[in-house]
């Protein structure tokens, strides 16, 4: 397995980004950005329960703009119990559903979305399938136990709950992955980025079909897809969040001074950041979104 050498770089001189906070989003707790929807959730172990929603990316890209927020109230929380009536007739945010569980992820392959969700005591989890239509197919059996990590070539990856022991799952069959404790996966047009617990940063060549790893971290870090061939990368550490490109994904471009602990880019309009530091010191886990054009 290569290991790449990685380099800080200047940015060229570009426009000044436009950093915008949205206040009426300090709810939202995780987002997934799946085609042009942003999906959201307010999901906390210790509440339920747990609201799925969505919104269309270019109801927030109108909304995002260098006069400020048009819309303060777009992302207000849906629910009138959760904001009040007035806030919910003025929100964009569409509810899907409701549930009793921790909702880990969401992700969509091949017409089909597939929640991950853990129970209250944190010891057990299961899968629910959807149609596009968000009508529930199935909660599939055997996946019980197992929290998806997202979507691999023509299959999907798994995590155990408790060994966090890592599977690669096609063909109706499980088989042991290579990387263990896997965290996150991101596809780019000829590549995956993949990080670990362990907080080691991967390029899974989809040509060569082989791991490269292109850093070894000394803190978490959060990867996303950026565009066919580049990707960013939050470093909790450093408190800074890059742009990393270049022919083995070893350019690292300073985007902003800041960490987010959730993190989406939409069409290479529009960042999305979960700030996690106050003040660059304080851990606020409960912050507005941050939206960067």
């Amino acid at each position: 397995m290569k290991k790449f050498s990685w380099k800080k770089q200047v940015p060229p001189a570009l426009p000044k980004l436009l950093h915008q906070r949205v206040e009426s989003s300090d709810w939202i707790t995780n987002f997934w950005i799946i085609g042009d929807q942003l999906y959201l959730t307010d999901a906390k172990f210790d509440t339920e329960p747990k609201l799925l929603a969505t919104i269309p990316m270019g109801d927030i890209n109108v909304n995002i703009s260098k006069k400020g927020v048009l819309n303060p109230d777009f992302l207000k929380h849906p629910h009138p119990l959760n904001s009040s009536f007035l806030e919910a007739s003025q929100t964009a945010i569409t509810t899907i559903n409701y549930f009793d569980d921790y909702l880990y992820n969401v992700v969509k392959v091949n017409k089909h979305y597939y929640l991950s969700l853990i129970k209250p005591d944190r010891l057990s989890s299961y899968i629910l399938k959807f149609n596009q239509r968000w009508e529930q197919v199935q909660q599939v059996e055997t996946w019980n136990d197992y929290v998806l990590i997202g979507a691999f070539l023509d299959g999907l990856l798994f995590q155990t709950l408790t060994s966090k022991q890592t599977y690669f799952y096609a063909n109706n069959e499980f088989k042991e992955f290579s990387l263990i404790n896997l965290d996150q996966v991101v596809e780019v047009e000829e590549a995956y980025l993949l990080t670990t617990l362990d907080f080691k940063l991967y390029v899974y060549w989809k040509d060569k079909a082989v791991f490269n790893l292109i850093k070894q971290f000394d803190t978490e870090l959060l990867i996303s897809s950026f565009d066919a061939s580049s990707f960013l990368v939050s470093i909790k550490q450093e408190q800074t969040t890059y742009y990393v490109n270049g022919a083995s994904y070893d350019h690292f471009n300073l985007l902003t001074s800041q960490y987010f602990y959730r993190l989406a880019s939409w069409k290479k309009q529009l960042l999305i950041g979960k700030p996690l530091y106050l003040d660059q010191h304080l851990l606020d886990y409960d912050q507005p979104l941050i939206f960067i054009k």
